[in-house]
């Protein structure tokens, strides 16, 4: 696609809206999200009053990660992470429509990415000199 100064092509123009996607890259409408935020109280009714954020994340349609490579370590991390998944989906699937449940020992981080690391003209040595071809 070329553009000169006069185009703006809208964001689905470039990447197309959902229904003109293929169906398979087409999430399902999420039924189980896992929702962070405080109890703030308790209301007249004696249930607690639960803020969240703005945005959950979608529980059911998420997919669990693929275990492949040949460090252990990882792997074993993986499989744990798909663990906690299915523990949280399959506690989601016994629970009737409109029903929520607290987790005990969750923990919630919040992660700020840190910048790409640069490599300083000091640090970076002449290899081509330590190797010769025949």
């Amino acid at each position: 696609m070329s553009l000169n100064a006069t185009q703006s092509p809208s964001f689905a123009n470039i990447f197309g809206t959902a229904a003109q996607r293929p169906a398979e890259e087409q999430r399902e409408k999420a039924q189980l999200w896992l929702n962070i935020g405080v109890v703030v109280g308790v209301n007249e009714k004696g249930e607690d009053i639960f803020i969240n954020l703005p945005v959950g994340i979608p529980l059911d349609t998420m997919k669990a990660l693929e275990v492949k490579g040949q460090n252990k370590d990882w792997n074993a991390f993986t499989v744990n992470r798909n663990k906690l998944l299915e523990h949280f989906q399959k506690q989601g699937a016994s629970m009737e429509p409109g029903a929520e449940t607290t987790i005990e020992g969750l923990t919630v981080k919040i992660k700020r990415v840190a910048p790409a690391a640069s490599v300083d003209a000091e640090q970076i040595g002449d290899f081509a000199n330590v190797i010769s071809f025949k």
